[in-house]
């Protein structure tokens, strides 16, 4: 019998390819990006890592993933760049504390979340969301209570925890008589802060896409984040640890 062959070129791609990322992993990768969209590939495969995930691809691989499925832009992309960190060598040697900028919420009323983290550990320690910039001895003192007192605490220049001209407030002198250094950075110099200002950026960035409805609920939405920010999220000033 007469057999007709076809002389157009087929495909050359291989049937099997070993190096490809099984499509249950792409899809995880995937699946967690959506839950944390500021989550970056190292970040989203130390998660994996710790919920039991094994063979994960390289963070190449996952950035691949990320860009193929239009998860990252070339102007964010560009901004992640490698720097020097400074820190502390053990946990309540350095607390950083600041307000975060005040938000509206929608019932028309204005939210001013006191921060609170360690140097060392990058540990929040606490996020009170108050219904004005003061009144911050009573959140220190429930925080003290609960993981004990650091030798000093940074904070900016504002009139919550410095004084005018030279004096002291309240505050500070409430902490020098616990024994605690109230320590301030220079006007205009945010760097100083660098960390409690990268602590603001990632909260803006993961928690606050949303506008709450009222302090309640502003309340419990940064204290669902603080969780995940603390047992959740890997560092990558930390190795990756949580």
């Amino acid at each position: 019998n007469d057999q007709s062959y076809s002389m157009s070129d087929r495909s050359h791609a291989p049937l099997h390819v070993p190096g490809r990322t099984p499509a249950e992993i792409e899809e995880a990768i995937l699946r967690v990006r959506a839950d944390n969209p500021e989550w970056g590939a190292k970040t989203i495969l130390k998660v994996l890592e710790n919920n039991g995930y094994t063979d994960l691809p390289c963070i190449r691989t996952a950035n691949n993933i990320l860009q193929r499925n239009g998860c990252i832009s070339k102007t964010e992309s560009q901004k992640r760049k490698e720097f020097l960190r400074f820190q502390r060598e053990h946990c309540n040697e350095l607390w950083q504390t600041d307000f975060k900028g005040d938000f509206t919420l929608l019932d028309g009323t204005r939210c001013f979340p006191l921060d609170i983290i360690d140097d060392c550990s990058r540990f929040c320690l606490c996020i009170d969301a108050k219904e004005k910039a003061g009144g911050i001895i009573p959140s220190f003192e429930s925080v003290f209570k609960e993981y004990g007192l650091p030798k000093a605490i940074l904070s900016d220049n504002g009139g919550a925890f410095a004084g005018f001209k030279g004096g002291y407030t309240l505050f500070e002198r409430w902490l020098m008589d616990l024994d605690i250094l109230p320590i301030h950075g220079r006007p205009l110099h945010p760097q100083t802060q660098g960390k409690i200002e990268r602590f603001h950026r990632t909260m803006k960035q993961e928690a606050l896409r949303t506008t709450p409805e009222n302090l309640a609920a502003a309340k419990k939405l940064l204290q669902d984040w603080r969780w995940r920010y603390n047992e959740l999220r890997p560092h990558s000033a930390l190795n990756m640890k949580t």
